[in-house]
C-alpha cells in the first residue's frame, strides 16, 4: 500500500468527513460515488482538510469534475475558494465563500439536469 493510500484509508475513519469529501475521497481512488458537491463553508472545509492531508491529490481535482461534471465551477474556482477559506475560517465564518458558493448554485444545478424553479429552489428538467 502506498503512503498516500494509507493517509486516504485513515482518513475514512477521521471522523473529518462529509458526502463531498467523501466525493473527492472516490474520485481520487477510483471509487463510483454520488458525486455530492460542498454546499457551504463547513462542507468545503472537510474538502479542504483531506486536501490538506493529502495535498498530491490537489492537482488532481479535476478528475472529480471528468467523473461528475457538475464540479466543474467548483474546480475551476477551488484556489479562489481556498484562499477565502483560510482567510475568513479562524473567525469562524465564511460569509464570502458562502456567497461565492451560492454564486455558483445555479450553474452546478443546471450541470446536474435541474431548473430553476425560484431562488433556492429547482426542479428536474425534462429533456425532449
Amino acid at each position: 500500500m502506498t503512503h498516500t493510500n494509507k493517509r486516504a484509508y485513515q482518513w475514512t475513519v477521521s471522523g473529518d468527513t462529509g458526502l463531498s469529501s467523501k466525493a473527492i475521497w472516490a474520485a481520487m481512488m477510483g471509487v463510483e460515488s454520488a458525486g455530492d458537491y460542498p454546499h457551504d463553508p463547513s462542507d468545503f472545509g472537510r474538502c479542504y482538510r483531506l486536501l490538506k492531508l493529502i495535498p498530491e491529490w490537489q492537482e488532481r481535482l479535476p478528475e472529480i469534475a471528468k467523473a461528475h461534471p457538475h464540479w466543474q465551477p467548483l474546480v475551476d474556482r477551488w484556489d479562489e475558494m481556498t484562499a477565502l477559506y483560510e482567510k475568513e475560517s479562524p473567525n469562524g465564518y465564511c460569509p464570502d465563500l458562502y456567497r461565492l458558493m451560492i454564486s455558483m448554485r445555479d450553474e452546478i444545478m443546471a450541470l446536474q439536469g435541474f431548473g430553476k424553479i425560484n431562488e433556492g429552489h429547482y426542479s428536474r428538467t425534462l429533456s425532449t
